[in-house]
């Protein structure tokens, strides 16, 4: 063990020299800028329940947190309305154009990638956020509020989404190609 080395205090688990995103159970334990359960219960907001048994019960929730159901059918729906607006764009970009491309098969594919690795998206995106949140202030009552914003879901994104792909839809259509 070396002497900088960091631990929590309640469970043990070791916490790098960096910026460090341990998900507790336990709750409140705050070293540099650990992120809690109930960091994570803050940012979430809608579906909490759901997030948190997927992340809790990963061995690397970055990587891998289960299959996700909506983000399948509906990704970049789903990512615009969790606030992850670059994935949501990316994700509408490369399955509608190259879509058309392809006749739909890469959708599946890109529906698959969403389906397998959208709880991890959603926790790196959420782990990043709260980071940025813990840095800009120690005031709890402030924390709490700056989470609740940069958190929960966009039902805007979510409708300028839909409307969005249906724009596109119809324009395919009419156009002659492959929606």
């Amino acid at each position: 063990m070396q002497p900088q080395d960091k631990y929590c205090e309640k469970c043990g688990t070791q916490l790098a020299n960096q910026v460090t995103a341990v998900v507790h159970s336990h709750g409140e334990t705050r070293q540099g800028t650990e992120i809690s359960q109930d960091d994570l219960i803050v940012f979430v907001g809608n579906n909490q329940a759901y997030y948190l048994q997927k992340w809790m019960t990963s061995l690397q929730p970055e990587k891998r947190s289960g299959w996700n159901w909506v983000a399948f059918f509906f990704a970049p729906m789903w990512f615009a309305y969790r606030k992850m607006y670059l994935q949501a764009f990316i994700f509408f970009i490369v399955q509608s154009i190259v879509s058309s491309i392809t006749f739909g098969i890469t959708g599946l594919a890109g529906a698959i990638i969403g389906g397998l690795f959208g709880n991890a998206y959603y926790y790196k995106h959420a782990k990043q956020k709260i980071q940025q949140t813990m840095l800009s202030t120690d005031n709890p009552d402030m924390r709490k509020m700056k989470l609740m914003q940069a958190g929960g879901t966009s039902k805007g994104a979510l409708i300028l989404v839909i409307v969005l792909w249906l724009l596109w839809s119809t324009l395919t259509t009419l156009a002659g190609m492959p929606a």
